[in-house]
Order: C-alpha cells, then sequence, then structure tokens
C-alpha cells in the first residue's frame, strides 16, 4: 500500500510533533522594578510552584508563573496562600 504508514511510524510521528508545555517563574523584586524571568523551564506546574515557594523567601514585590506562551497560570496571591498552607498558618 502506497502513502499509507504503519501504527507505530504514525505514534512516533505524533509524539514528535507534541509541544510540551513549559511552566516559568517571573518576580518583581522587593528594590527593583524589572522583572526577573528565572532561567529554568520546568515542564510540571508543581515544579514551578516549588521553586516560587523558595523564592518567597527574597520577599520579592510580586511572583508569578507563566506557560510557555507568556499566559498567566500561578498569580501572587495564590503562590503566598500556598506558601502559608505549606508553613501551616
Amino acid at each position: 500500500m502506497f502513502g499509507v504508514r504503519s501504527v507505530p511510524a504514525v505514534q512516533q510521528a505524533a509524539e514528535e510533533s507534541v509541544v510540551k508545555m513549559v511552566y516559568v517563574v517571573k518576580w518583581i523584586p522587593r528594590d527593583q522594578d524589572v522583572t526577573i524571568d528565572h532561567t529554568t523551564r520546568y515542564e510540571d506546574p508543581s515544579q514551578a510552584l516549588e521553586f516560587a515557594h523558595n523564592a518567597l523567601q527574597l520577599t520579592p514585590k510580586r511572583i508569578w508563573i507563566e506557560d510557555g506562551n507568556g499566559m498567566l497560570v500561578i498569580d501572587h496571591q495564590t503562590i503566598i496562600e500556598h506558601d502559608r498552607k505549606r508553613r501551616g498558618g
């Protein structure tokens, strides 16, 4: 049969064409007015949230998580609330 690909070949082509979503943590330091774009890209939003939780120790003015397209995924208030819950308060 001409023009017909085997099932494994179709699956492989589909897997290669899948674009994985990435998540990035951004923040504004407490003593600056510029946005810091953390260089690490995370494949899972929970990984980004974990980094954001740790970055709160820097007491940023604002901190948030965007997807690879620049769309807001987790806002500042949600990160603050998550941190509060983790600390048991």
